[in-house]
């Protein structure tokens, strides 16, 4: 709030189409490994077959690096040469770019964490220390040079995420210190590569479908909008938060009871995580839904024209919850291709009405868009769980 009242929703606006890019190739960059590390981690812990772990460990170290390095290159390229962003923006694309090796390692070594059940410890430096860190930074910036622009906020975004990236390193060092980098002879790539080329799918096309609405308001709405946009979109996702959180608590144990066959203890674990979680999003949509003029005025009397963004996808937000964790169970039960599958379909349908939608009706539009999406890939999802795993993943 106090960001968004000093930059203003225009400066905003323009510093969240470049994270909204890096986030695409940070992911992409992660070789689709973080949900592969938190299946296999689990189901290798399972067994007990820690050395396993420590292999898998050396092989995300070295491919990630590098290829998060690469998929930056290309993704500077593609973005300039196809012009895809205006001119203007480059300076901004370059300095977001170098971030995202960082932000790749901070995907791969949360999901050791998760996957090695340390869920809060890879959670903390997300969700805690990268918005403090980057707070200081903010206001350092602003007592040092009076003004910011969204140059100034990409850099002190670049210099948070370096320092989250260690501090999540460091923790998964001192949590599983017998897990560092080792040199092996013998690495069972063939498996993981094929495993994790469908996460890389899955992943990719994931991330592209939560951003084409931003991508589109960043071609044919102007930066302000954009800025109320994904204040908006921000704000409704405290109704999923406790479903995120649930999510990465659970993932791990999905994994493993299905690779146990403990089939009726899966099925309760889902249906009570889903019914509490329901239970827990109600109360935060009816306050955000009553509140929601009030709250985004905090962030600055340009943003208060996002209500009606806020209304749409806070119902599709509890939608989204009361279908529960189907995607996790999909993923962590070896169906990542249907998953794919379900996903680009999703993607497919929200370019088209995004492209649709934007020019005419703007961040309505691309509210609209994005939730019709939604609702279509939770539904295919919960009826694949359903068919493939013979799990009832909704709260009913």
């Amino acid at each position: 709030m106090v960001l968004t009242n000093i930059v203003g929703a225009a400066v905003y606006g323009k510093y969240t189409l470049i994270i909204y890019w890096i986030t695409i190739f940070a992911v992409l960059g992660a070789c689709g490994f973080p949900k592969l590390i938190v299946r296999e981690v689990a189901k290798l812990n399972s067994r007990n077959q820690y050395r396993s772990i420590g292999i898998l460990h050396d092989y995300i170290f070295w491919l990630g690096g590098s290829f998060s390095i690469f998929i930056s290159i290309i993704g500077w390229i593609i973005i300039t040469q196809f012009n895809l962003i205006q001119p203007e923006y480059h300076n901004l694309l370059r300095i977001g770019m170098l971030t995202v090796p960082f932000w790749t390692y901070i995907l791969l070594y949360q999901a050791l964490l998760k996957g090695s059940k340390h869920v809060i410890l890879g959670m903390l430096p997300e969700y805690l220390i990268k918005p403090t860190l980057f707070f200081v930074l903010f206001l350092s910036c602003l007592a040092i040079m009076g003004k910011i622009n969204a140059a100034v906020l990409l850099w002190c975004f670049f210099f948070t995420m370096f320092s989250v990236m260690l501090i999540t390193m460091i923790s998964f060092y001192r949590t599983e210190p017998a897990m560092r980098p080792v040199r092996t002879e013998r690495h069972p790539v063939a498996e993981w590569n094929s495993a994790a080329f469908t996460f890389w799918l899955v992943s990719g096309v994931f991330i592209i479908n939560s951003r084409v609405d931003g991508l589109v308001l960043g071609k044919y709405a102007t930066d302000a909008d954009l800025g109320v946009y994904s204040i908006a979109y921000k704000i409704t996702d405290l109704v999923r938060v406790v479903l995120i959180v649930v999510n990465l608590v659970i993932a791990p144990e999905i994994a493993a009871l299905f690779q146990n066959g403990e089939h009726d203890k899966l099925q309760r674990l889902i249906k009570k995580s889903i019914r509490w979680t329901f239970a827990l999003s109600i109360p935060i949509a009816i306050v955000l839904g009553i509140g929601g003029p009030i709250l985004l005025a905090l962030f600055g009397k340009e943003f208060a024209g996002g209500y009606s963004v806020l209304v749409i996808l806070i119902v599709v937000q509890l939608i989204n919850v009361m279908l529960g964790s189907v995607g996790n169970i999909l993923t962590m039960t070896g169906n990542e291709k249907t998953a794919f599958r379900i996903i680009l379909l999703s993607l497919i349908i929200n370019i088209i009405l995004n492209l649709l939608l934007v020019p005419s009706m703007g961040i309505n539009g691309a509210a609209i868009a994005t939730g019709v999406s939604t609702i279509v890939w939770n539904v295919l999802m919960w009826y694949a769980v359903k068919q493939k795993v013979n799990i009832n993943a909704s709260i009913f």
